[in-house]
């Protein structure tokens, strides 16, 4: 938990202008892009706000409207708005907060400026701005602890989850085209497992691809998650007619959200599978539970659900903490950032540790040199059957050297209109003009059983220490079609 002098993360406070009145969002209204103005003191949600521990002596400052303060458009220059968004984890979300005189504190913008009333100085309705350092009541702010029901894991979506969405497509029978979506089971198990392992999750922002040990891993894990709760996801399929509507989502209200709340409270993160609004199995999510606040809600009475709020690291949505909150009136649980909703939920109570994967971590030293090619193909029409037939690539370089990479698929099978990333590393580093051209070729044999596949599309980005370049990028449709006869395609580089 960080601390500025008396002031403390995961508590909620009202934060007062040495003005006099207090931050508050306008006409509280919980919508990103809204603005943030300075009010007369009312305790509604507009003017609470809790403070998140992001690391390195900075803090998110979210509402309880469910918005983050934010710098609008990440702009560092002086006269920027102030706003509330949407869960990015970008430096336009991180604050730290600076004691000054008279228990007063500068907030300032990890971007470098400070948060500043402007405009009709005290009165209703006054903007906040950004602004340089100025020792003013205009920068100076008090912190006034609100009593809330807050409760946060230690889980941080930009560093304990996947940098890359959940748009999996899984190939369910080989050789035929019968597939599944998905793997947030798998991905969310997986996060879990780095995380109480306390090792560091794999940063890449793409996907893996088929047949790699992480997309082994995370498949594997998805596999457990759902086996794990057949029983669970079966009860909540018998519903005829939607009888069950409400009893359903006054499950998320009942018993669950203590049992919930036992688990934060402890600051322990938990997966939880939310279940579709028309009870289908295979519509069904699972996510990763960070974080709650119950406002005033009373467990006994039930009053004040509308204050409820679960936090989520979602892997549909890297790198953003997502807020999930009932309603009754409509018998369901929805997000309040994304036009997403779900009957109920239940804890996967079943998931147990796993010690995942330590992949190898390749890093440039070199300044100005690529150590790594981010090869994606796109398959279009025809698939890569994998097997024996499989697609390798060659560089070459200017000094008339080269080196291959076998077996990029890995013997898999890539199915059509889905594509993969391929991390090469190179076994030297060279300088970007150096690579001078790359070669496709596949193992096909040809004949009446013979493969073909069509590459639709194909790009490569030059990565290294102060290189991040896109080297090549082809299309069409298709970009090649790989036969028995046409296994070799050289593309020259530059």
């Amino acid at each position: 938990m960080l601390k500025f002098n008396h002031i403390s993360t995961q508590k909620t406070y009202m934060i007062q202008s040495a003005l006099g009145r207090s931050l508050d969002v306008k006409n509280g209204r919980a919508k990103e892009g809204n603005g943030v103005q300075l009010y007369d003191k009312n305790a509604t949600f507009a003017q609470q706000w809790d403070l998140i521990d992001a690391g390195n002596g900075y803090c998110y400052i979210r509402s309880k409207l469910g918005y983050f303060l934010d710098v609008k458009g990440a702009n560092k220059h002086p006269g920027a708005e102030v706003q509330i968004w949407v869960s990015t984890s970008s430096d336009a979300q991180l604050w730290k907060l600076i004691l000054g005189d008279e228990g007063n504190f500068h907030i300032q913008s990890k971007l470098g400026t400070y948060l500043e009333v402007h405009g009709r100085g005290s009165a209703n309705g006054a903007l906040l701005l950004m602004s340089t350092k100025k020792d003013t009541t205009a920068q100076k702010w008090k912190f006034y602890r609100i009593p809330s029901a807050l409760y946060l894991s230690n889980f941080k979506p930009h560093r304990d989850g996947f940098n890359f969405v959940n748009d999996f497509q899984n190939n369910v029978i080989s050789g035929i085209d019968v597939r599944t979506s998905g793997l947030c089971g798998g991905m969310s198990y997986t996060a879990l497992d780095y995380y109480f392992s306390r090792r560091a999750i794999p940063s890449a922002p793409f996907r893996p691809a088929e047949g790699t040990t992480l997309h082994r891993y995370i498949y594997k894990r998805q596999v457990s998650s759902i086996i794990d709760n057949l029983d669970k996801w079966a009860e909540l399929t018998f519903n005829p007619f939607g009888v069950r509507d409400s009893e359903f989502a006054n499950w998320g209200l009942e018993g669950r959200l203590n049992t919930l709340r036992n688990h934060l409270r402890s600051k322990r993160p938990i997966a939880l599978c939310l279940s579709d609004v028309e009870g289908r199995i295979d519509k069904g999510h699972q996510v990763v539970a960070i974080g709650m606040d119950l406002g005033r809600f009373s467990p006994r009475t039930k009053q004040f659900s509308e204050d409820v709020k679960i936090f989520l690291y979602d892997p549909n949505y890297p790198n953003r903490m997502i807020t999930m909150v009932p309603d009754m009136a409509r018998n369901c649980w929805e997000y309040l950032d994304e036009d997403q909703a779900y009957r109920t939920y239940f804890i996967d109570e079943r998931y147990k540790r796993k010690l995942p994967p330590v992949l190898p971590k390749q890093t440039a030293t070199q300044p100005g040199l690529v150590h790594e090619l981010l090869v994606n193909f796109c398959t279009g029409s025809d698939d890569l059957r994998g097997g024996n037939d499989n697609v390798n690539l060659r560089v070459d370089y200017a000094d008339r050297t080269y080196e291959n990479f076998l077996n990029l698929n890995n013997s898999q099978r890539w199915i059509d209109n889905y594509d993969h990333t391929v991390s090469l590393i190179l076994t030297k580093p060279h300088r970007l003009p150096e690579i001078k051209s790359i070669t496709l070729s596949t193992t096909f044999k040809g004949g009446s059983g013979g493969d073909n596949w069509n590459l639709q599309k194909l790009k490569i980005t030059a990565k290294g220490l102060g290189v991040n370049k896109m080297i090549l990028d082809k299309k069409g449709d298709p970009f090649f079609r790989f036969t028995g006869k046409k296994n070799n395609l050289p593309i020259s580089i530059g």
